[in-house]
C-alpha cells in the first residue's frame, strides 16, 4: 500500500516528474540506481510530494 493511499501514477507525481525532465523510462533507468533513485526521491520529498 502507498503513503496515504495514494498511486504512484498520481497526478501531483506525474506534474513533478515532468517539471523535473524525467519520463517513466528514465524513472526505471534511475530506480535501478540506489544513489540516483535517492536523491530523486529527496527531491520529490522536498518539494513536498508523498508517494
Amino acid at each position: 500500500m502507498y503513503k496515504n493511499g495514494e498511486d504512484p501514477k498520481s497526478p501531483e507525481v506525474e506534474l513533478n516528474l515532468k517539471e523535473m525532465n524525467h519520463s517513466c523510462n528514465k524513472i526505471q533507468r534511475i530506480a535501478k540506481n540506489r544513489e540516483k533513485w535517492s536523491a530523486l526521491f529527496a527531491s520529490l520529498n522536498f518539494k513536498g510530494v508523498t508517494v
